[in-house]
Parts: structure tokens; sequence; C-alpha cells
């Protein structure tokens, strides 16, 4: 039999009407494609940047940016798939997840040609039951993709029986959904081949902006690590990648950013990691490996990391690497809230004590707060803004908690009743509201969220009143020069 062709698709981008597209590296897909192209022939479609100024509006307040579902059905006929895989990571994805299987599923039959289709992604994996209700779905890869996806490829080209892959929801001989429990990880990473980004439009990615602010073009995104040993109640990780907390081997970390910074002439890297300074002995290795091996690159954390064994030796070496940035996810200026509510592994004076470091060796920080937890009162949500006045947070971010599937925040919500209203996915764009508590309403949580905002605002405008004439001139410039202004 000719190898199977397997398509893997990452799909157009939803936003609000007003926000404009980013585009970063599907990491997750370029792994996959590392996997399965050593035993099949394998295409990756971004729809993001190949679309990036395409847009399509769904409704007055959402607009899809990418490859549309028109042009994806054109190019069926140009390299004609067996399988094709499409990931799903947000619950607001789902509707043109769906949409996209139905395309390619109605050119198939058009072509008599018998297509497989499977959604993967932290939202299909949170709602397999879900996604198999869907007629155009015929599998789901719950979990960690690499060995249920090359295990299910493998076994439609041999003709094999799929009843028993690990992490796979499929249709039995009845017709009934089964969903495979999710028991096997990957226990070693370093056996999985780095990704496969020439599969991918990099220069297009270098070109284009990107969702976290960055000091230079040829900027890539790297991961080291896999799975958490904790439960923050807001988190999927451990839903989609285990709860056992696993890491690359420091000579294969080395090794791809070796190959990144001194072959391909990459100038920055952004690790994804929220868990990389969990073991202090490998993150002093790295960061001095990184220095030793003079790989002058510059490096951030941007997408939010939690604080474990991190002390002044370990800050050093960061700075000396090229670390430039660092985004902290606090979650709540209340240690009640992290210890009691969210089960956050973190505490306040971790916390402190962090600051003081980093502003010792000059890395500059960006902090992330949410609030609304279930269980939480009105003086607990007020604490994350006199924290962050306290700590004279420049850099701070503060947003209203969000139920999101397969977390055990969603579980709580459900089992509780504690949802304000009937949730549509879409709702994640254009909605704050989410949860009714004992303790408030929704409406109640939003004016605790604007006053608090205010407050912050307030403190400001007293410490660094020149920001306040700023946004003044903005504001007037946009008036003014409203077809020319840069503002956004």
């Amino acid at each position: 039999m000719e190898r199977l062709r397997v398509l893997l698709v990452n799909p157009p981008m939803i936003l609000p009407s007003h926000a404009k597209p980013y585009a970063r590296p599907p990491l997750g897909i370029a792994y996959l494609a590392a996997v399965l192209e050593k035993s099949f022939d394998v295409k990756v479609i971004d729809c993001v940047v190949e679309g990036m100024n395409k847009e399509t509006r769904i409704t007055e307040q959402v607009s899809m940016w990418g490859v549309d579902t028109d042009e994806l059905a054109l190019r069926v006929t140009r390299w004609e798939p067996d399988v094709v895989a499409v990931t799903c990571s947000h619950p607001v994805q789902e509707e043109i997840v769906l949409k996209i299987l139905r395309t390619y599923k109605e050119h198939s039959k058009i072509r008599k040609k018998n297509l497989i289709t499977v959604v993967g992604g932290s939202h299909a994996s949170a709602v397999p039951w879900q996604m198999m209700e869907n007629e155009d779905v015929d599998f789901v890869v719950v979990g960690e993709g690499e060995i249920p996806l090359f295990e299910l490829c493998r076994a439609l080209q041999t003709g094999k029986d799929i009843s028993t892959i690990d992490g796979l929801a499929y249709r039995d001989y009845m017709d009934k959904v089964m969903v495979n429990e999710r028991k096997r990880y990957v226990d070693n990473l370093d056996q999985i081949p780095f990704p496969a980004r020439h599969l991918l439009l990099m220069e297009k990615y270098y070109q284009e902006p990107n969702f976290f602010p960055r000091k230079n073009t040829n900027c890539v995104n790297v991961r080291v690590s896999r799975g958490c040993d904790y439960n923050c109640i807001f988190c999927e990780i451990p839903r989609i990648y285990g709860g056992r907390f696993r890491l690359r081997s420091v000579e294969n970390v080395l090794e791809e950013l070796f190959m990144l910074v001194k072959r391909q002439n990459v100038q920055e890297i952004y690790f994804e990691d929220s868990n990389i300074l969990k073991d202090r002995d490998f993150a002093k290795r790295l960061f001095k490996g990184m220095i030793d091996n003079e790989l002058k690159v510059d490096w951030s954390l941007p997408g939010g990391i939690t604080l474990w064994g991190y002390d002044i030796e370990l800050m050093k070496y960061m700075k000396l690497s090229g670390c430039y940035h660092i985004t902290l996810n606090i979650e709540s200026g209340d240690d009640g809230i992290l210890g009691d509510i969210i089960k956050s592994p973190n505490d306040l004076d971790m916390m402190i004590n962090f600051f003081d470091i980093a502003r010792a060796v000059s890395i500059p920080l960006k902090t992330r707060f949410r609030i609304g937890y279930p269980g939480a009162t009105r003086e607990n949500v007020m604490h994350t803004f006199e924290f962050i006045n306290r700590m004279k947070l420049e850099d701070a971010e503060v947003e209203i908690v969000q139920p999101i599937p397969g977390t055990p925040l969603w579980e709580i919500c459900t089992s509780k009743n504690l949802f304000a209203r009937s949730i549509k996915y879409r709702d994640y764009l254009t909605e704050k509201i989410f949860i009714n508590t004992d303790q408030w309403t929704g409406e109640e949580l939003l004016q605790f969220y604007e006053e608090g905002t205010k407050s912050l605002w307030r403190k400001k405008a007293i410490s660094r009143p020149g920001m306040i004439m700023d946004k003044v001139k903005d504001l007037a410039n946009k008036f003014i020069h409203p077809f020319t202004s840069k503002g956004k």
C-alpha cells in the first residue's frame, strides 16, 4: 500500500471584531509532523499565517482571520490527503474546526474518496464525547498526540485494530462512541524529534505580528517540558499532558537551541513552559550551557510562569544567557485564594522575593492576575488590586476568570450550578461575566473589577502623571487624524 497522506491543519483564528490577528508557529502540530513524517507523507496548513490579511465577519462582534473553508476545499484537489487532523485548542475554535472537517468530508464524497478526520488539542481532549457527536469527526486524540495519532495512522495504513489505541475516541462496529482512557505518556521527551519547522512557513512568522512582544524579527518558540504535578483549578495542563512533570535533557534542549541560533539565524527564543524554573538544577545547567556555548540570543518567558526553586544565582544565569523579560502568572494577591481555592503551589512571599531578585538583576517583569474564583469575597478580590499597588507592579494585567472545559474550575461551576447563564463558546471572546456565587453576582464582580482597575489608574496617575498626558495625546491624535493615526 502507498504511504498514507496526512494533512495537519491549524484552524483560522477567532477574535473579537476589534482585534487584529497574530502569528505563532503551532508547536504542537510541528511535533506531530516530526513524528509522522518518518512513516507517512505529511503536509501542514497553518490557516492563520497563510491568511493573515483575510477577515471573515462571523457576527458583528466576532471575526475569523485566516484561510477560509472555500480555499481549503480547493486545496483538496492539489494534494489529496487520506487523513485530515485539525487541532482545536480553545472552545471558540470548535465551530470553525467542525466546519473545516465538514468541508473536507463533502469534497471527499464528491471525489468518491474515503477521507478520515481527526481532531486533537486541548479543547477536543476535554470534550471528546461532545466532539464525537458530530458525524464529520471520525476520531478524537485525547491529550498528548504523538503516540495515539501515529498508532492510528499506522493502523489505518495496515488495517490493524484501533480499539486498543491509548487515548483515542472512536466508533465501534455498532456505531457506538468509545473513548479509551489515557494511560501512557511520552516518558523520555528526548525521543521526540525536534519540531518539523521545515514544514511551516517560518519566514512568514518572522514577518507577521506576534502575540508576544519581541525584540528581534527571527523569533521562534521552544518547549522544554510537559505535564504538571499540581492541579490548579483554572489549568488544563494535567488533563492534557498528565499529572507527572517531565523535562527534556539539558543536552537535548541545547542541541535544538544551537541548531536554531547557529544554523538557522534565529535571534530570539520564547520558551512556552510555565514550569521551566521548577527544577532548579535543570534550569541552571540550561542557562549556563547557553552561556558556555556562546548562544548569543535574546529570550523571554512571555506565556507566564509559576515560581519554584529560584535563587539569585539562577536569576544571574538567566540574565547573562539573554533573558530580557519574564511574565509571572501570580493569579491572586490573596494568599487564602492562592492556597485554599486555586490550589496554587505559590504564595505571595515567594512572589515578593522574586520581585526583589528580578529587579536586582534588571529583568523586567509582567504580572498576571485573575479574579472571580468561587469562594472569594469582595475583600479577597480587592486584595489583588491592593497587592499590585503595594508592590508597585507597573505592568500588571487583571482579568476576570473564565471556566474552561476540562479544568477543575469548570467541573466546580457545573456541579454547583454557578454559571450565570447558558454558555456559548463564542462568549469567551465578548463576555466577562460567567459565574454567580453565594458571595456575589456576575454584575457585582464586574463592579469590583472596575473599582479595582480605577484604583490602579489613580495610583499610576499620582506616580507617573506623564503617562496620563501621553494617553490624552494619543486619543486626541486618533480624533483629529483618524485615518493616519498609528495608535491601536
